[in-house]
C-alpha cells in the first residue's frame, strides 16, 4: 500500500473503480447494442448514394474509436485493481514516488505522479 495512503482511502479508490468499471462495461454494452440497431436500420433502408455512405462510414469509425477509448479505460480500471491487490497502488510506476493524493482523486487508475505524467506529454 502507498505509504500516504490510509487502508480506508486504498478501499475508498477501490470502490470508486469498480463503479468506474461497472459503468464503462454497461456504456460498451449500450454502445454495441445501439450500433447493432443502428446497423439494422441501414439494412432496412437499403441502399443509398455515396454521401451516405460515406456518413455511414464516418459513423461507423467513430463508434469504433468510441469503444477503443473505452476498452483502454476498462484496461486500466483492471490493471488499478491489479495494483491494489498487490498493494503497488498509489505508486508512480516509473519514479516509485507516492502518487498525489488529489491526483488520484482526480483520476484514481492514474499510474504516475504529476512530474512523471508531464514527462511523457513532453515527449
Amino acid at each position: 500500500m502507498s505509504g500516504s495512503l490510509t487502508a480506508s482511502q486504498v478501499l475508498e479508490f477501490k470502490g470508486e473503480i469498480r463503479a468506474l468499471l461497472e459503468q464503462l462495461r454497461q456504456e460498451v454494452l449500450q454502445e454495441l447494442a445501439d450500433a447493432g440497431h443502428e446497423r439494422s436500420l441501414e439494412l432496412i433502408d437499403g441502399p443509398g448514394d455515396q454521401a451516405d455512405e460515406a456518413v455511414a462510414e464516418t459513423v461507423a469509425q467513430l463508434n469504433i474509436a468510441h469503444l477503443a477509448r473505452h476498452v483502454e479505460e476498462i484496461r486500466s480500471c483492471r490493471h488499478a485493481l491489479y495494483l491494489i491487490e498487490t498493494g503497488d497502488f498509489g505508486f508512480c510506476e516509473n519514479c516509485g514516488e507516492d502518487i498525489e493524493l488529489n491526483r488520484l482523486r482526480a483520476n484514481p487508475v492514474a499510474t504516475l505522479c504529476v512530474s512523471c505524467q508531464a514527462r511523457k506529454e513532453r515527449s
